[in-house]
């Protein structure tokens, strides 16, 4: 019996062993099989992250050329604008010299009636004309008046307080140029305006005389320092920040959408992302910019990255002390010499 049971042990416990070895290989080979697994997986995702950073790398090159072009988009379109506006100052100054042509005919057969006797001559099949109104409306243009409809001797508008609707109720009473707007008396004007609907309270004609006889007289500059003075047309009311009415139609008039000393775009070679990073570094005027280092300027840009490699501030300063002088024409013939910021070589 004992023999038997020794047996029974012995064979227990040999079954014992076998299901043990047979475990273990089966643990053995699922770890491999695992470690196959997972070395397949590691080179898997080793390979994708390899190329994840290639594709980001050709992205930021992507970014980097798309905002080159955008920069060099941007000044090709601020030189867009530039060229149409001195187009249509060009057209301006041709319409000016061909009144003022037409006016010296006018004034030649005035010259020549007079000579030959009142009433006119007969020469030939031509007629000499009577003589022409000779008004200070028909004075030849001077100083800002130079740039064509913009400064014309009829454009109400250039008045401080005198708008489109305005203008247009005047110019139906016959006030249609700036000698006649000159004498007339605050109590006529406040008349016209009652009659033509626009209120008296809120639209105060009491300024428009003069503005309109310095107009008439060539000031401009006293003009401007008026209509700095006044806030639409109002006296003591102006802030001597807010560009007058002349200085808007001049700086529309040689090309310059503004005159705001925040502005920082009426700077060739500064588009609306880099005068935000201007500004987020504390230049956030003219003045400021004017006063500005050249490598400052350079490390702004640095900082932000490739995409403002093709920025050059090297004339940034010089632009934004025009600005701050009020050097306009200075400026536009100093930007006319440049190309996208830069002096040409």
């Amino acid at each position: 019996m004992y023999s038997e049971l020794f047996l029974f042990s012995t064979t227990c416990t040999s079954c014992l062993l076998m299901w043990l070895v047979q475990l273990f290989a089966a643990l053995m080979l699922g770890v491999w099989a695992g470690y196959l697994i997972w070395g397949k997986y590691k080179k898997t995702v080793n390979g994708l992250q390899t190329d994840v950073k290639a594709y980001q790398a050709k992205l930021n090159d992507r970014d980097t050329e798309y905002a080159s072009l955008k920069y060099a988009h941007d000044e090709l379109d601020k030189d867009n604008k530039a060229m149409r506006s001195t187009v249509s100052t060009a057209e301006g100054n041709n319409a000016a010299l061909q009144a003022a042509l037409d006016r010296c005919r006018k004034e030649s057969a005035a010259a020549a009636a007079a000579a030959l006797g009142a009433g006119g001559i007969a020469l030939g099949n031509t007629t000499t004309e009577p003589e022409a109104d000779l008004s200070a409306a028909s004075e030849p243009l001077t100083g800002y008046a130079a740039y064509g409809g913009y400064f014309a001797t009829d454009n109400l508008q250039i008045i401080e307080g005198i708008g489109p609707k305005i203008s247009k109720v005047l110019t139906a009473a016959g006030v249609d140029n700036w000698s006649k707007l000159a004498a007339k008396s605050v109590s006529e004007l406040r008349d016209i305006l009652t009659k033509g609907g626009i209120s008296n309270k809120i639209n105060d004609p009491k300024t428009w005389p003069e503005q309109a006889r310095l107009a008439k007289e060539g000031e401009w500059e006293e003009l401007v320092k008026y209509q700095k003075f006044l806030d639409t047309g109002t006296e003591n009311k102006g802030d001597f920040e807010t560009p007058a009415k002349v200085e808007k139609l001049y700086l529309k008039a040689i090309g310059f959408a503004g005159a705001k000393s925040d502005d920082l775009k009426i700077v060739e070679g500064i588009g609306p992302k880099i005068e935000e990073l201007l500004k987020n570094a504390g230049i956030g005027d003219w003045k400021a910019l004017a006063t500005a280092k050249k490598e400052r300027l350079q490390a702004i840009l640095d900082a932000a990255g490739n995409r403002y490699k093709l920025a050059n501030p090297g004339t940034w300063a010089k632009q934004a002390e025009l600005a701050d002088a009020g050097k306009w024409q200075e400026l536009k013939e100093y930007q006319d010499y440049l190309s996208g910021g830069k002096e040409l070589s």
